[in-house]
């Protein structure tokens, strides 16, 4: 059920869908905008407590109070409501202006009149007459302004007064009374509080101002309000749920970019190549272009569904430009390479790398003082072609872009170029010196420190290198700390081993020579002699095998041989000692013969050394396992015993010689046996492994076929 849910929601069709849904909403948007454009009106379902009334109160009263200060057209024309202030504001600014075109004039004519100065009196004289004729000109005409200045005013509050009237004359069924200062308002209070809405301005600058409106056009007004709240909420609803259905679309569009139903890894296309921050400045210059043309075609063409046609196609358009950028930059999201898929920090990374080899080149230069020579060479003219290069840009910057902002740009690019390569050689010298601590901390006997590599190919090789010599270092220091441990454990051993029969032998053999000896003691004597000698003999043969097979100075035998047979015969002869011990053998071979190639005899030796180690370390009454299996081309021999002694040993360490996992060494054992297998196996191309789980000892030797 999950995989086909993936299936479907990862298909083509479900991202077509996510487009549909996408451009619904921009036409859903569209449509509600140029339907219902009154956004403002569905705010306030009450027109006495909505902005909109808020918002005519006050241009009513800004209305009424121009037309209180100008009070009439032939008041105005007669300039009695200039004041002397505004007059003069007036002329200030007309002589303002003609000093500023006097200067202008003088400032045109500078350059050439100090040209021919010298070299060309006629023309020098033509010149100046010319700009002093200009000049007066230009005086004459402001001083007819300076003079016609009260009139312009006078017509500029004309203006004033006739807008404002006919601002006030819109509203029908308006009252709007103004009660001078001083002046007792009972009257008018009463009137107004008679009308269904009113207000009162007590900061008026006449006085009190009072605006109301009669019940007709006040429930004329609500009822257009009413109106238009409700075509403002649709036009609301319209746009909010247009805009949230191309969120959905590109939220859905951004999670199932890259996934398709057959594959896991992400699946980029020809968008994809595109850098982001290209990619991102074509998004936005298409959005933008296509916003930009719809507003013009707005203003200037007539035919309006031709315009909404076109604004509408235009917007679909923004909105795909927008989706296919929101899926490229969901896919380098996922992918994990946002900054490094821009054009910006590819040119940083090949600045960057440029300067590294350049750096490189430096640091790698021959002793051959020829080969010295034109490497050098070689090296100052790339930096010169680097330089000039970049001199060329800030050039270009300085030229294409006007004044000191050409200059401010050509210098922050100089200043990032010179932060980059500081910042480059800070961190090949901070590198330098973690080198040179780090070789400083292993020439001190610190073999476990480590160099870590700094993103520099020539530090990283060398850092590589001295790592390796460490560990090559370690490593045979390691070994020669064991060997020399094996080597003193291994004095001690066999002369422990060695010294106990030595010591038996000699005791005896003082109390043989002693006179008065009965020939039973003699004869008792002499058994222990002979015990003591073959365990003495014992010992020394097996530490000999042992040392010639670790060598490589034996010889073997290799003999494709029955292992079912060598195995069955050779517990055969331990029979009677399993017995004595009280150990019941448990044999497991396959019916089929294993055939394998090894030295019979020494494969006889090596299962004899486990039988003794299993009769002499078990516990009685309990069993010993025997097992043989073909695992692919191995043949597994398996022989497990239960201890009589408590196990803690290491594995690995109970193949050493003269090591023994009960630690008296009280008992019979050489220590040697368990090397023998392990060195007798290994000439045969063959291993051992020993296992130890609780009081379960288990040995498995391995053979090729």
């Amino acid at each position: 059920m999950a995989t086909r849910l993936k299936n479907i929601r990862f298909s083509n069709w479900f991202t077509l869908l996510a487009i549909v849904i996408g451009i619904s909403g921009v036409m859903l948007s569209f449509y509600g905008a140029i339907r219902y454009p009154d956004f403002s009106y569905g705010l306030h379902s009450d027109y006495k407590n909505s902005q909109i009334l808020k918002d005519e109160i006050t241009d009513i009263s800004t209305n009424v109070a121009r037309l209180t200060q100008l009070k009439s057209e032939e008041y105005v024309k007669i300039g009695v409501a200039i004041s002397d202030n505004e007059l003069k504001r007036k002329i200030d600014t007309i002589k303002s202006e003609k000093n500023d075109s006097i200067v202008h004039i003088n400032e045109e004519y500078k350059d050439l009149i100090a040209f021919y100065d010298q070299d060309n009196p006629n023309e020098f004289q033509r010149l100046t007459a010319e700009r002093d004729e200009r000049i007066a000109e230009s005086k004459q005409d402001y001083d007819k302004k300076i003079a016609s200045a009260k009139d312009e005013l006078i017509a500029e509050q004309v203006v004033e007064y006739n807008k404002a009237k006919r601002d006030i004359e819109i509203y029908e069924g308006l009252y709007y009374t103004v009660v001078p200062n001083g002046t007792a308002a009972g009257t008018e209070a009463e009137f107004y509080n008679t009308l269904p809405y009113f207000t009162k301005s007590s900061d008026f600058n006449e006085g009190i101002l009072y605006i109301g409106f009669s019940e007709a056009a006040f429930t004329k007004q609500t009822e257009q309000y009413d109106v238009r709240h409700q075509n403002g909420l649709t036009g609301i609803y319209m746009l909010l749920s247009g805009l949230g259905g191309i969120f959905l679309s590109l939220a859905w569009l951004m999670y199932s970019a890259g996934r398709t139903p057959n594959s896991e890894e992400l699946q980029f296309n020809f968008f994809d190549k595109v850098y982001l921050d290209i990619g991102l400045l074509i998004a936005g210059m298409i959005a933008m272009s296509s916003c930009f043309i719809a507003t013009i075609m707005e203003v200037k063409m007539r035919n309006l569904q031709v315009v909404n046609l076109f604004s509408l196609l235009l917007l679909v358009i923004a909105y795909l430009s927008i989706a296919v950028y929101a899926m490229m930059f969901a896919k380098r999201v996922k992918s994990g390479g946002v900054i490094t898929h821009t054009l910006v920090y590819q040119v940083y990374k090949s600045i960057k790398t440029t300067i590294n080899k350049m750096i490189d080149i430096t640091l790698d230069l021959p002793t051959n003082r020829q080969a010295f020579t034109k490497k050098a060479i070689c090296f100052l003219l790339l930096y010169t072609v680097l330089l000039g290069m970049i001199g060329l840009v800030f050039l270009i910057l300085a030229a294409g872009l006007h004044g000191i902002i050409g200059l401010l740009a050509a210098l922050a690019l100089f200043a990032l170029l010179i932060i980059s390569i500081v910042s480059i050689l800070q961190k090949r010298v901070a590198a330098f010196m973690a080198l040179a601590e780090g070789i400083k901390k292993i020439k001190n006997g610190d073999f476990n420190h480590k160099i870590s590599a700094r993103g520099f190919s020539t530090l990283d090789t060398m850092a590589e290198d001295i790592n390796n010599i460490a560990d090559g270092v370690k490593a045979a220091v390691d070994r020669e700390m064991k060997a020399e441990h094996m080597k003193v454990e291994l004095i001690t051993n066999v002369s422990h081993d060695l010294k106990t029969p030595l010591t038996s032998i000699i005791t005896y053999s003082d109390l043989l020579s002693q006179e008065n000896i009965n020939p039973e003691q003699v004869k008792e004597y002499g058994e222990i002699l002979k015990r003591k000698s073959v365990r003495l003999k014992q010992l020394v043969d097996d530490l000999f095998e042992v040392s010639k097979a670790q060598s490589g100075a034996i010889l073997i035998n290799l003999e494709e041989l029955c292992l079912n047979d060598l195995i069955a015969q050779s517990l055969a002869e331990y029979e009677e000692d399993f017995k004595n011990a009280r150990l019941a053998v448990i044999l497991t071979l396959p019916q089929d013969k294993i055939m394998v190639l090894a030295d019979g005899a020494k494969m006889w030796r090596v299962l004899s050394n486990l039988y003794n180690n299993a009769i002499k370390y078990s516990m009685p009454g309990t069993r010993v396992f025997v097992d043989a299996e073909v695992v692919n081309d191995n043949v597994n021999i398996t022989v497990k015993n239960i201890a009589n002694y408590i196990m803690n040993f290491k594995s690995e360490e109970i193949f050493e010689r003269f090591k023994r996992g009960e630690e008296s060494r009280t008992g019979e054992g050489s220590g040697l046996g368990l090397a023998i297998v392990k060195s007798f196996m290994a000439l045969q191309n063959g291993s051992s492994d020993v296992a130890v789980d609780g009081d379960l000892f288990k040995v498995t030797l391995t053979l090729k076929r």
